[in-house]
C-alpha cells in the first residue's frame, strides 16, 4: 500500500500513515520502497481481492475477501501474502497462498 512517512520511530522505523488508518504505523526501513512492487501470482497486483479458504481463525473467517497489500513472501518456511480483511482495521494478515484462493470456496459443514 502507499502511504506517507510522518515521522521517525525507534531504532531503524518510521511512522507511516496509510489511508483507512486512523494513526500512523511504524515500519522497519527494510520493508519500506519507493517503487512499487512486481506483479503477484500471475496478474495479481495490489488491490487485487482473494477468498481466505483456510479454517476460520481469530483475525479471518472461512470464505472472507480480502485486499491484497504487500508482495509475496517466505515466512516461516512457507510462501504466502499480506492480504487486509475488512475488520481488521486496516492491519494485513500474512496468509500462506495454501489459504487463498480467487474463487469462493465451498461451505464448511458445522
Amino acid at each position: 500500500a502507499r502511504g506517507e512517512v510522518v515521522g521517525q520511530c525507534h531504532g531503524k522505523r518510521l511512522a507511516v500513515a496509510f489511508s483507512g488508518n486512523q494513526r500512523a504505523v511504524n515500519v522497519l526501513l527494510t520493508e519500506l520502497s519507493r517503487v512499487p512492487p512486481p506483479p503477484q501470482i500471475g496478474d495479481l497486483r495490489l488491490g487485487s481481492h482473494l477468498y481466505y479458504i483456510g479454517p476460520s481463525e481469530a483475525l479471518v473467517m472461512h470464505g472472507e475477501v480480502g485486499e491484497v497489500t504487500g508482495p509475496i513472501r517466505v515466512r516461516h518456511g512457507k510462501e504466502g501474502i499480506a492480504l487486509r480483511f475488512a475488520g481488521n482495521r486496516g492491519h494485513s494478515i500474512f496468509c500462506t497462498l495454501r489459504t487463498v484462493s480467487r474463487e469462493p470456496p465451498p461451505a464448511l459443514l458445522a
